[in-house]
């Protein structure tokens, strides 16, 4: 059978979902997750909406080792063939288009500045030829960062299949959460959290994330380890969206020399900070400071239902839990009812339990099913001790009866 009417075949199949195929969520690279047999065909993509369409498939191996670079074209050539059978709109530019040596392997690409189809054909230690496939048809700019931290996942997945090295985690060994909180930290962490009150609702509160050089929006549930808040709307030439993560809106902003008040740009001119509520859809900016958390900061915390959270330990199902219960111990475990993050699998119940780590306004998340889920965050503080904590767009006021409890 030629190798084209294979990957037909094998595509083919895994697109179907079989029974046997597995879930894999990456640890080094939070919000991935594939699918499918490290010993055939693995799918990677992300769990939120906005990438649904972008996807790196990793092929498996050839059984022989290549003898010649000859045949190693030819091989190349053999799986471009099949890419472009399987996949006609998005990479049809692939035909005819010559194999370049990019340094590790050789690599197909469907146009130079803004590709939506790659192949990538490189060699494992034992010299079998190995394909992965790049597929994205949301426009994604390549300056933007969530196209640059999928390009990462497409180097390091290279680099390891080249080494010799699994793609998906093989064991159950903890992630590092520190290190995850460090890297988005300095990525996109928030230089503060406005605390708002989104309209219509006076009873609630919300976080909104000032993220320096960058514009102020109203999504309070963004991933910070996949997006910059440019990334959440971006739109097209006809001057429609072409994705869009939530409810999200996009506003400029710029911090006042004098005053240090903060505006928006809205509609064509800068508006002080009191009509800037009105304009993301928030009223009223409290003057109760949203606090960052120290690096590695271990709360004693619960907010919601103290008795639906204790009965847990008395055989309770998560599944009762409610969204608005929230319990963070102080070594370093959680028990949610579900923070309402976007970039949670939708294959899995909202409730979970897990470990934590909390760094500036930065919260990581390692659920005990497996994915990492990675959120903006902050604390308001009452006598001392902590009276909010803000999860994404969600806020947790802590139990009058956990508060009595934890102080007698």
């Amino acid at each position: 059978m030629k190798f084209s009417a294979l990957l037909f075949v094998v595509s083919s199949l895994f697109f179907a979902l079989p029974a046997t195929a597995e879930t894999y969520y990456l640890k080094d690279h939070p919000g991935w997750r594939a699918s499918g047999s490290p010993e055939a065909t693995l799918t990677f993509t992300r769990a939120d909406r906005s990438l649904v369409a972008m996807s790196i498939t990793a092929y498996p191996a050839d059984a022989a080792p290549i003898a010649s670079e000859a045949e190693a074209l030819s091989r190349t050539n053999e799986i471009v063939a099949g890419v472009v059978e399987r996949y006609p709109s998005s990479c049809a530019g692939l035909a005819g288009v010559e194999p370049k040596p990019n340094g590790m392997g050789l690599e197909v690409s469907s146009d130079d500045d803004e590709p939506s189809c790659i192949v990538f054909v490189s060699l494992t230690p034992d010299k079998k030829l190995f394909a992965n496939l790049w597929v994205h048809n949301d426009g994604l700019a390549r300056k933007s960062f969530a196209y640059q931290k999928t390009a990462a996942l497409w180097l390091d997945l290279a680099v390891k299949r080249i080494q010799g090295e699994a793609i998906v985690p093989t064991d159950d060994e903890p992630a590092d959460l520190q290190a995850i909180a460090e890297r988005v930290a300095r990525d996109h962490g928030p230089v503060e959290m406005l605390h708002m009150r989104p309209t219509n609702h006076p009873f609630s509160h919300a976080a909104v994330p000032v993220v320096e050089g960058e514009p102020l929006t109203n999504c309070l549930n963004w991933d910070p380890a996949a997006y910059a808040p440019r990334d959440l709307l971006i739109v097209g030439g006809s001057g429609q969206p072409l994705f869009n993560l939530g409810a999200c809106s996009i506003f400029a902003w710029k911090r006042d020399s004098e005053s240090a008040t903060i505006n928006a740009f809205v509609d064509g001119d800068w508006q002080s900070s009191e009509k800037f509520g009105e304009a993301i859809y928030f009223d009223q900016v409290s003057n109760e400071r949203i606090l960052p958390f120290e690096p590695g900061e271990m709360i004693n915390f619960l907010g919601g239902d103290k008795k639906r959270l204790f009965n847990l330990h008395y055989g309770a199902s998560l599944s009762d839990l409610r969204p608005a219960d929230a319990w963070f111990t102080p070594d370093g475990r959680y028990t949610s009812g579900g923070f309402g993050l976007e970039n949670r699998p939708v294959e899995l119940i909202a409730q979970s339990n897990g470990r934590y780590y909390l760094q500036g306004h930065i919260a990581v998340f390692e659920r005990d099913d497996g994915p990492i889920l990675i959120a903006l965050a902050g604390k308001t503080m009452k006598n001392g001790e902590i009276d909010r904590v803000f999860i994404g767009e969600r806020s947790f006021k802590i139990s009058e009866e956990f508060r009595e409890l934890i102080n007698r």
